[in-house]
């Protein structure tokens, strides 16, 4: 585990004076991280499927991951791949999901923020 100066020289270093050294918000960061490459990989495992002509992945799968954080990435391998770019329920439905997330990591942000003051 990081010291209690450490996690705060990172926060001097992105400029978030405000957040102090609180483990909560490099938790919540690197959950997204997490949830973004697990999206991204399971879209190009689904498209690797698709070409195979395997059993493929469920959309509510790829829907499920994307509103709990993934968005970003499932939007990167959609664009990187060309995969399901077509279905209108993706090509709308994940990057209104992206926005949700922006929104829910901008107030998780600022409760964190809230708390310090």
């Amino acid at each position: 585990m990081l010291s209690r100066e450490t996690w705060q020289a990172i926060c001097d270093f992105l400029e978030l004076p405000h957040i102090r050294a609180t483990q909560t918000f490099f938790i919540y960061i690197f959950y997204f991280i997490i949830i973004n490459i697990i999206g991204y990989f399971v879209m190009k495992v689904d498209k690797a499927r698709a070409r195979a002509g395997k059993n493929r992945i469920p959309e509510n799968i790829l829907f499920s991951i994307s509103i709990l954080g993934g968005s970003l990435g499932t939007i990167l391998a959609m664009k990187r791949s060309r995969h399901k770019k077509k279905k209108k329920s993706f090509s709308v439905g994940v990057p209104v999901m992206l926005v949700v997330n922006v929104i829910m990591l901008i107030f998780l942000i600022y409760m964190l923020y809230m708390s310090k003051i």
